[in-house]
């Protein structure tokens, strides 16, 4: 009886251990997945991040230029305007 007794008992504590086991595999196995999951947001995040940098250098270029473009034209405008003003 003790015998049959202490077989129940390791077979049951066996079990237990691979009921365990296979918990923290799951656990595991899980908690991969969510960092993974975190990664690929983070990368997604930083390729937005650097894209958006690249769009904003371009439309400060673009602003730059049209700057130059109104200084140009405000010139053309005074050089016009003195230009009216002397022939009349």
């Amino acid at each position: 009886m003790i015998a049959k007794q202490d077989k129940a008992i390791s077979e049951a504590a066996y079990t237990i251990y691979k009921i365990s086991e296979d918990e923290r595999i799951r656990q595991e196995c899980e908690a991969r997945e969510r960092y993974l999951l975190k990664e690929k947001a983070a990368k997604k995040k930083e390729r937005a991040y650097i894209k958006a940098q690249k769009e904003n250098e371009k439309l400060k270029q673009q602003l730059v230029q049209a700057n130059d473009e109104v200084v140009k034209l405000k010139k053309e405008n005074e050089e016009l305007r003195k230009r009216v003003a002397g022939n009349s």
